[in-house]
């Protein structure tokens, strides 16, 4: 905040653009759902993810740290996030349709877990202009390559149970012996 020139009360004013970018793509999300769905917005979000990261690379390696500098690139990393939520938890929930709460509580944790990690080790580093280059895009990169990782993997049977038809209504699918809220497709 100091080697920007502002005191942590505008500081905290100006993360609001940072909350009203995730805002923005989630509404964008919500919208593009409708005729591409959410799996399909994935790699949209996690192009956005890489190009906040490496705006951020740019902007703090090769210029003064500056507001913009900053808030600009994590601006767009959480407009990708946006795109990337809604696909990736339901994936997390999916294969676990029994214990979805259970699930959902795990997701959550890993991800705070997650954001401590990242944080501890930043403040280890214990210059935060170093440590933003290097730990958000690192955490950026560990995104992309955990969704390339997962497209490659065989779809949970679960998953499969109901498959959206062409008039947005659900329709069971071919799958024996899944058993879906108590009512078992044969």
């Amino acid at each position: 905040m100091s080697r920007v020139g502002l005191t942590p009360a505008e500081f905290g004013i100006g993360m609001l653009a940072q909350s009203g970018m995730y805002f923005t793509g989630a509404v964008a999300a919500r919208f593009l759902m409708k005729s591409l769905g959410a799996y399909r917005l994935v790699p949209i979000g996690l192009v956005a993810i890489g190009a906040g990261s490496l705006l951020l690379i740019f902007s703090l390696t090769l210029f003064e740290p500056s507001f913009i500098g900053v808030m600009g690139p994590v601006g767009v990393y959480a407009f990708g996030i946006a795109f990337v939520m809604p696909a990736m938890m339901t994936a997390g929930l999916a294969p676990f349709p029994r214990i979805a709460g259970s699930a959902s509580s795990l997701t959550g944790f890993l991800q705070m877990g997650t954001g401590l990690a990242g944080g501890s080790i930043a403040a280890l580093i214990g210059d935060p202009v170093l440590a933003m280059v290097l730990i958000i895009p690192t955490l950026g990169t560990v995104a992309i390559i955990s969704w390339l990782i997962w497209n490659r993997l065989p779809e949970p049977a679960l998953a499969t149970a109901l498959r959206p038809s062409l008039r947005g209504r659900f329709r069971v699918a071919e799958t024996p012996g899944v058993r879906m809220n108590g009512w078992s497709v044969r």
